[in-house]
């Protein structure tokens, strides 16, 4: 799998009033001014600070759900402004892996920045995705809408990377791998295969490439996987067993999802990949980004 980065750049028209809007409603001292980052929604600010988004719409007196880039507004303080990444809560009781995301309610997390082939990527038709992550005392739940205009996937095993599939990265000990830039034993690189959805021996798999000494495809992850209009939906289950870890509320780990597109029918290769991290290098565990498990 490659380690090359490039990123993609877009251009966010901010509306003229960019400040929080002016309304009855009495924020005090809990609520701290925020401006909205370009991928930034309602829901996901929700999940971040713990809270709900008719709470963040009351306090902002917003009429208008959608969000700007450069947009000041009012949020919870709820996990600490220390703790920059993704809030990730228990699954739902009724949470199956079976491909049908409508479970997952909105897939508020975005993965679309441009980490490699940009010169070949065209825009977020051709390659980007939304994606949920959910977690229990067994499993890491990870749910993905891929949109992909052309689904190409003839690999399995090592080389799945060369079709279209999905990348997680994992690190076990972030606090302790900020100043680290190579991969150690408890950093892990992880491969979903949506298969090809032609009937053939090309079905969905759950591959590990790093640590290399545990190499091999996943027997004991669950995965399901759909083609949908336009791309695919994809649905994982991963023991906390494979990843070392026994998860409580409150860890933090780090964590990037990347979707790698083939657009080629006919020929093995990777010709772009878009990540949730801009700055992903997959030799460098820092550039990851975090994930912090709450109840």
């Amino acid at each position: 799998p490659v380690t090359a980065t490039a990123t993609a750049t877009a251009t966010i028209i901010a509306p003229t009033a960019l400040g929080p809007t002016n309304c009855d409603f009495d924020v005090d001292d809990d609520w701290v001014e925020y401006e909205v980052k370009y991928g930034d929604t309602l829901s996901s600010l929700a999940l971040q600070r713990n809270s709900e988004i008719v709470d963040i719409v009351e306090a902002n007196c917003l009429s208008d759900l959608t969000l700007y880039s450069g947009q000041d507004i009012y949020l919870p303080i709820d996990i600490g402004d220390d703790f920059d990444g993704l809030m990730v809560r228990m699954a739902t009781d009724n949470l199956i892996v079976d491909g049908n995301l409508s479970d997952w309610g909105t897939l508020s997390f975005v993965a679309d920045k441009v980490v490699y082939g940009s010169s070949v990527w065209n825009n977020n038709v051709d390659l980007s995705a939304t994606y949920g992550i959910a977690w229990d005392d067994l499993y890491l739940y990870i749910a993905v809408e891929v949109r992909d205009d052309i689904h190409v996937q003839t690999e399995v095993g090592e080389t799945i990377f060369k079709g279209d599939s999905v990348e997680i990265l994992f690190d076990r000990d972030i606090d302790n791998d900020n100043w680290v830039t190579q991969l150690n034993s408890d950093d892990y690189q992880i491969g979903l295969s949506p298969g090809s959805f032609s009937g053939d021996s090309v079905r969905t798999q759950v591959y590990r490439w790093y640590p290399a000494v545990e190499s091999g495809t996943i027997a004991n992850a669950k995965i399901e996987s759909r083609s949908n209009v336009g791309g695919y939906l994809i649905e994982a289950a991963l023991p906390w067993t494979i990843l070392g870890v026994s998860a409580t509320s409150g860890d933090e780990y780090g964590f990037v999802i990347s979707v790698s597109d083939n657009d080629s029918n006919g020929v093995a290769v990777q010709e772009s990949m878009v990540s949730s991290s801009a700055a992903r290098d997959l030799s460098n565990p820092s550039t990851w980004g975090r994930i912090k498990l709450v109840r």
